[in-house]
This record gives C-alpha cells, structure tokens and sequence, in this order.
C-alpha cells in the first residue's frame, strides 16, 4: 500500500520525499475545491517534482457551469500537461473530456456518489484500460471495502486522514453574511438552529461554501489492516493543517494526528439503524384483516378511504389505528364511490366515501373487525 498526499509547497515536497512517498497530488486554484496554487506555481512546483522522481497528479474535481468549463480548458491547457502523469476527475462533463479529449490515465473520484459495487464495477467496463484509480467513500466499511477490492480490477484510494466533507454548495455563504469581504478564502464555525451540535468548520471560497465534521477521519492505526485487505493507496490530507502537523505525522511514521477525530464507518456502517426509528410503527401496514388507508379528511363531512385489499361493504364493521396511537371504532352505515354514488361495496383499489368520525387522521390505517 502506499500513501498519496497532497502538496502546495517545496518545503511540503521535501516532506513528502523524506517518508518515501512517490505520488504527490497538485490543485489548481480554478480546477480544484481547495487548490491554491496558479498556472505558473503549479508548473514550477510540477517541474521540480518530476526533476525529484515524483508522480504528479493533477487533481480538477470542481463542478460548474457550461460557461465556467470553458473557462477551466483555458486554466487546464496553460498547464505543462507532459509533466503530469494522471488526471483525478470527479465531474461527469469533465470526465468525458479529459476521456476523449486527451490520453491520461483517470483517478475517478467516487467519494460522494456511487457507494455499491455494480454502479462502480460499471465505471471500469466504461473506462477501461484508461482508468487506473478508484476513489471511494469513507462510508464504505472495511468489510465491505475488502469484498469490494477482491473483485474490483482497479487499484483502489480511501482518505485515511483529514476533514470529512459534509456539506457543499456552490453558493457564497459566508461573504454573504458581511457584505464587503473580498478574501477568496473564507473560514468561520458554524452550528445548528435545531440542535445542540455546534463546531463545524466553514469554508467558503470561489468555488462556493464547504462544511465539514467537527472531528476528523484518522485511520493511522489501522494501516495495516487495509494493507492486509488489499487497499492500494491511503490519502493523507493536509490541507487544513499548519505545516507542522504534516511534518511530525511523516517523521513520525504516522502515529500522532493534534485533533480531535474519529474512525467513520471504518468497522460498519451502522447509518441505516434509525431507519425503523424514523417509521410510525402505528401506521404500518399488518396484513391480517387490512382494509386500507385513510386518504382525506374533510371535517364533520366525510372520510376518504383508499381500500387496498379485500372489499370493504355496507354494514362491516372496522377499526382505524391513527398516527398518534388512538383506535376508533366505525360502522359502514353510508358507502359511497369516487362519484358519491350509494353503493353496497368498494372493491380493491376503490376509493370508499365514509360517513366522518371525529379522530380519524390520515394515514390511518383500517382494518375489518370479524
């Protein structure tokens, strides 16, 4: 396994080089979400990394406009591109073109779209031999990475250390809030109206407002399971941090990270366990005797039942169990269908028009009483 990194700087370079990594990745102010670097830093600093044996790859992974793209060709062709080894995309449009426009090798970027194994494996039979890197979501466990990797014939990148990226738009939040500010970069910390979470870094800049978790992702202690499951490359991700933290972690041999951090979904994924939380019980459908759902409810006047199995008719007898727990007891005296015709019975599918009963919602839920 080895490690990719991040690099805006030659004194980051030399870092880079002292740990014995071979594969630096270059950003672009204008192709990248965070790059810092213009056309002439970046091939200076593309320059002396090729002269240092290093790979250079170039990281456009913004997402615009028609008219912005345009725009970015011109940012991506002042670029020295016989210096560059790949090119990491994660735009769709970008893609295509980098794909049938030029002849470098493409990192894909997966980390915040597809996460199951048939949408990537469908990105290597499009891409084929042009495609040499995958980069999955941290949201992916190390046990579904594993079975992942066993079949993927792609080598396959995770972050492994830095900020978690939550929340993106390519709108201006922040500058918005103070009219006047004219710093392209922008930070400040955010928290919740609707609950006590609070601390969560901000980042706005001309590609628009970045949220991020208040921890960071760390796996530095469990390099070498996913060196054992097979992981190609760990991401390192400094961008965020003083050039001190990039310097202890690498002299180190990667065992200290300053901040407060987490491990993810690293062992499992567990964000599908509130689902039956979020569902009302009440309301959920039990076969045994199910008439149907309450539609509408028009006060003091009627009660429209959508009947979904069976045949309700004139005279049965039935209960509705409503949202908030209550069960009321109806006899079908009035039976009407969708055109207010008397009727003797609603079958499947039927809308029934009931005589109204205070405490009925809808959603409710009724069933025959036998």
């Amino acid at each position: 396994m080895k490690i990719v990194t991040y690099i805006s700087s030659l004194e980051e370079m030399d870092l880079a080089l002292r740990a014995d990594v071979n594969e630096v990745i270059l950003c672009h102010k204008d192709l990248s979400r965070f790059g810092k670097l213009d056309s002439k830093e970046l091939n200076h600093l593309c320059a002396r990394a090729h002269d240092k044996g290093l790979k250079v790859t170039l990281e456009w992974d913004v997402i615009k406009t028609e008219n912005d793209f345009k725009k970015m060709l011109n940012y991506f062709n002042e670029l020295d591109l016989e210096l560059i080894s790949s090119v990491r995309v994660q735009d769709r449009g970008v893609l295509n073109w980098v794909f049938e426009n030029t002849k470098f090798p493409i990192q894909l970027i997966l980390e915040g779209s597809h996460h199951n194994l048939l949408a990537i494996k469908s990105w290597e039979g499009l891409l084929g031999s042009r495609l040499e890197r995958l980069v999955l979501s941290i949201e992916i466990s190390k046990t579904k990475l594993a079975s992942y990797i066993e079949v993927l014939n792609t080598p396959v990148e995770i972050l492994t250390l830095g900020r978690i990226l939550l929340f993106y738009t390519p709108r201006n939040l922040l500058s918005s809030l103070k009219p006047g500010l004219t710093d392209e970069f922008l930070e400040a910390i955010g928290e919740s109206e609707e609950s006590p979470h609070k601390g969560f870094p901000l980042v706005e800049n001309r590609h628009g407002t970045f949220m991020f978790h208040i921890k960071r992702l760390n796996l530095l202690k469990h390099l070498d399971e996913l060196k054992e499951i097979g992981l190609s490359f760990a991401r390192f991700d400094f961008r965020f941090d003083e050039k001190e933290v990039f310097k202890n972690i690498l002299d180190l041999k990667f065992e200290t990270y300053p901040h407060d951090s987490i491990k993810g979904f690293f062992n499992i994924n567990k964000s599908d366990v509130l689902f039956k939380k979020l569902k009302n019980y009440r309301i959920q459908r039990k076969d045994s005797s199910y008439i149907g759902e309450v539609l509408e409810i028009s006060s003091k006047s009627f009660i429209a039942l959508k009947v979904k199995k069976e045949t309700l008719r004139l005279n049965d007898k039935i209960n509705f169990f409503t949202p908030d727990g209550k069960t009321k007891e109806f006899e079908v005296k009035s039976l009407r269908d969708s055109a207010l015709n008397e009727v003797d019975s609603i079958s499947t599918d039927g809308i029934a028009i009931l005589t109204y009963l205070a405490g009925v919602s809808v959603k409710s839920q009724a069933y025959k009483v036998k």
